[in-house]
């Protein structure tokens, strides 16, 4: 073989590796691309996530602090109750003598 057709086979084979080498490097890029938008994407639910756990502990809070209230006002309501029952039994009884 001539090195003429030696020099045109290698010059062949230059480009086509340089074609791969393009599409590769491009492929990366894609490649990177993507791995960004998917972090992102990651990192916006982690957010939300957060987000919707300290909303969640508010409601709970406020849950909590209202059946405590609730509770309290049975409680007094229960006393009240009984107070007026014992004054209405001290009345009768006072009225009957």
């Amino acid at each position: 073989m001539s090195d003429k057709k030696k020099l045109e086979i290698l010059k062949k084979t230059l480009k086509k590796s340089k074609k791969e080498a393009e599409k590769a490097v491009e492929a990366a890029q894609k490649a990177t691309e993507k791995v960004k938008n998917a972090l992102a994407t990651a990192e916006k639910a982690e957010t939300m996530a957060q987000a919707a756990k300290k909303d969640l502990k508010k409601t709970l809070r406020a849950l909590s602090e209202a059946k405590a209230e609730q509770a309290a006002k049975k409680k007094v309501s229960k006393n009240t109750t009984k107070k007026e029952a014992k004054k209405g039994t001290k009345n009768k009884s006072s009225k009957k003598k």
